[in-house]
């Protein structure tokens, strides 16, 4: 097949959603397919696209005006003019745009009506009123909001197939009476990510004690502390009754405010942004990883990308199962470490069972990390998107 993947994401900038279109493309490649994957410049201003092929992928990078932050969300009237006219000469049979925003989505609407290919976009989170829409800022709600949050729907109903991320996605395309929608979650970067089998082969590259039972949380955002504080005072305390507990967290550092309004001490290591470069190292210096959320609307609904990193690395994960992450126990009970409450006393039980069942968590490394290669990696999504593909042309015939 002939397919291009429009993304929303910038050209090589580490965050879930390029490393989850670019690896479904190579895997997409591996499988005979001739994929573009057409996204926007980061830096430089090559106009008026630049051109790359990697790991048999056709990289076009088109470029902006603005910063990275204003060109993220998608309304960049540019890359939107390149793309098109980019593809509108070209053939594709298969035109997949990861978002639902025009950067990404509108030259694969207009390839359609002057081509006749087929539309498949991805619903990756809620960003509307019932989800992130209540954290985005003032002037985003005056200005571009209302028309994002219709466009977020509008976009599922103008498709020929949908992409969700999540059950709860998938089964809110009924809703809108859509039904050609797909569950596809992410999967494990066995590129990216080597497997060490001791966690404590790199820990000297991060100053980490050996001694230290180390949780590894990426991205632990200041919302993410506080949403979750009865889990990190358990912790906090378990570290005040002698049980060696630390939290390596990455991300934007916390103000020292912050660290004084919650008593943050030393069960808590902040590193703040992490070199993709080492960031498989790091993940091998955990004894366990972390993702624990708060129980609302979006976090119902999404798949967390980090879930592939930590258990390509053989990493069990403390979490709260909530939405998909409540299935991914069922699936795998020897990766998750639930927390099935958020009570203090519970959680700092749980802590200390944890910490002293820790050599048995040590053999599942390997169980853990072979379970990713065989039945988690990209190359495995990608079949199941090219499965997909398959479908939707068949149904629209």
């Amino acid at each position: 097949m002939r397919i291009l993947i429009s993304t929303i994401a910038i050209k090589d900038r580490p965050t879930g959603v390029f490393s989850r279109g670019f690896n479904l493309a190579k895997g997409l490649v591996k499988l005979e397919n001739q994929v573009t994957f057409l996204t926007t410049q980061d830096k430089g201003f090559n106009f008026p696209y630049s051109k790359e092929v990697r790991d048999g992928v056709l990289i076009i990078a088109v470029p902006s005006f603005f910063s990275f932050k204003i060109k993220k969300f998608g309304y960049d009237f540019m890359p939107i003019l390149l793309k098109t006219f980019y593809i509108l000469f070209k053939n594709y049979d298969i035109v997949h745009s990861d978002l639902y925003r025009p950067s990404s989505l509108l030259p694969c609407i207009i390839h359609r009506f002057f081509h006749k290919s087929l539309v498949i976009s991805d619903w990756q989170d809620i960003n509307g009123r019932t989800g992130l829409y209540n954290s985005k800022s003032k002037i985003w709600k005056w200005t571009i909001g209302p028309f994002d949050n219709w466009l977020e729907l509008y976009s599922k109903k103008i498709s020929d197939g949908i992409i969700a991320l999540s059950e709860p996605l998938k089964l809110k395309t009924k809703d809108l009476n859509i039904s050609k929608a797909y569950k596809l979650w992410g999967g494990s970067d066995l590129d990216k990510i080597k497997f060490y089998k001791s966690s404590l082969t790199n820990r000297k590259l991060f100053n980490l004690s050996k001694d230290d039972f180390i949780i590894v949380f990426i991205g632990l955002a200041m919302i993410d502390y506080e949403d979750n504080l009865s889990v990190f005072k358990a912790i906090q305390k378990s570290k005040n009754t002698g049980i060696n507990i630390t939290v390596v967290r990455t991300g934007k550092r916390y103000s020292e405010a912050f660290k004084a309004k919650h008593n943050i001490g030393d069960e808590i290591l902040d590193l703040g942004y992490v070199d993709d470069r080492v960031y498989g190292k790091l993940l091998s210096c955990a004894d366990a990883c972390m993702l624990v959320q708060k129980e609302n609307n979006n976090n119902l609904s999404r798949w967390p990308n980090v879930i592939g990193d930590y258990i390509t690395a053989g990493r069990p994960v403390i979490l709260n199962p909530i939405g998909e992450l409540a299935e991914l126990r069922e699936i795998i009970p020897k990766v998750v470490l639930s927390l099935e409450s958020d009570d203090f006393s519970y959680l700092l039980k749980r802590f200390e069972d944890i910490y002293i069942n820790r050599d048995q968590l040590h053999e599942r490394y390997e169980q853990i990390a072979e379970f990713a290669k065989e039945k988690f990696s990209w190359d495995i999504r990608s079949k199941e998107l090219e499965e997909i593909y398959i479908s939707t042309i068949n149904v629209n015939r």
